[in-house]
C-alpha cells in the first residue's frame, strides 16, 4: 500500500523535534487514496530542486516528505521555504490536512 509521512523542521522553533505527519493510504476513502497517489506521482515527476548548504535563509523552516510503496524503496523529497515547488506545496498541505501525529513514520 501506500504511506507518506512529513517531517517539519527548522525555521524560528529550530530546536524543538516535532513528530512527522502520517497518511496511511489504507486508512483513507476510495476518493482520498485515488487524490493521494495522484498528487505522489505529481512530486515525482516534477520535484523541488535540491536544498543548498546554509546560507541565505539559514532560519527557513525545511521539509521533507518520505514516500513508500509497497514493493518499492522508500523515496524522500527534501525542501525549504525557497525551494518547495507547487507539487511539492500541495503534498506537504494535504498530509497536514489529512494526516496525524501519534502514529509516527509509515
Amino acid at each position: 500500500m501506500l504511506c507518506v509521512s512529513l517531517l517539519i523542521y527548522g525555521g524560528l522553533a529550530g530546536g524543538l523535534q516535532r513528530p512527522p505527519h502520517v497518511v496511511d493510504a489504507a486508512q483513507l476513502s476510495a476518493r482520498d487514496q485515488q487524490q493521494l497517489l495522484h498528487l505522489v506521482q505529481a512530486l515525482q515527476a516534477s520535484p523541488p530542486p535540491p536544498v543548498t548548504s546554509p546560507g541565505q535563509g539559514r532560519d527557513l523552516q525545511g521539509y521533507l516528505i518520505t514516500i513508500e510503496q509497497a514493493g518499492k524503496a522508500p523515496e524522500q523529497f527534501e525542501a525549504n521555504d525557497l525551494t518547495r515547488n507547487q507539487a511539492f506545496a500541495t503534498l506537504s498541505q494535504w498530509i497536514l490536512n489529512k494526516g496525524s501525529t501519534g502514529g509516527g513514520a509509515c
